[in-house]
């Protein structure tokens, strides 16, 4: 040991005090925008509650039901439905970015034809093609259909 040979004194060595904390960020004023919407584990915004949902169910729950009603004869009570989702199930693309999912639509045309209402039947696939502009538009199968029901449209007046 060093310092039993050369009789210097043992010395505790301390450490340099650390330095000062930074200051606190300042607290945004009042009036400051507020925080972007949560994400989930994803990096997808958190949809708020009940988006996508229709009487506590999500719009895609309510396929068999649309079914259902349309194999037991009841196509008025299925159109009603229809007619009620569509402005969730557009709320829900809008939110999310996505397309709009066109089953809904095309299930209350195919109603609306059967029940010989073609300008009802013009009327959602426009309102499709509108709202889906953006990813294309009403795509070739519902572009037919569209054309068709003009034209029956067309020929009853």
């Amino acid at each position: 040991m060093f310092w039993k040979r050369t009789g210097a004194r043992r010395t505790t060595v301390q450490a340099a005090p650390a330095p000062p904390a930074p200051p606190a960020p300042p607290a945004p004023p009042a009036h400051a925008t507020p925080a972007a919407d949560p994400v989930d584990l994803w990096g997808d915004r958190v949809a708020p509650a009940g988006l996508g949902h229709h009487r506590g169910k999500h719009f895609t729950g309510w396929v068999e039901t649309v079914k259902q009603l349309k194999r037991d004869g009841h196509p008025d009570v299925a159109a009603d439905l229809l007619m009620k989702l569509l402005p969730v199930v557009e709320e829900e693309a809008e939110f999310r970015g996505w397309t709009v999912a066109p089953w809904y639509f095309e299930q209350l045309a195919i109603i609306r034809r059967q029940q010989h209402d073609y300008a009802g039947e013009v009327a959602v696939l426009e309102r499709y093609g509108e709202v889906n502009a953006s990813y294309g538009g009403l795509g070739p199968q519902l572009t037919q259909r569209l054309a068709k029901a003009q034209a029956l449209l067309a020929a009853r007046q």
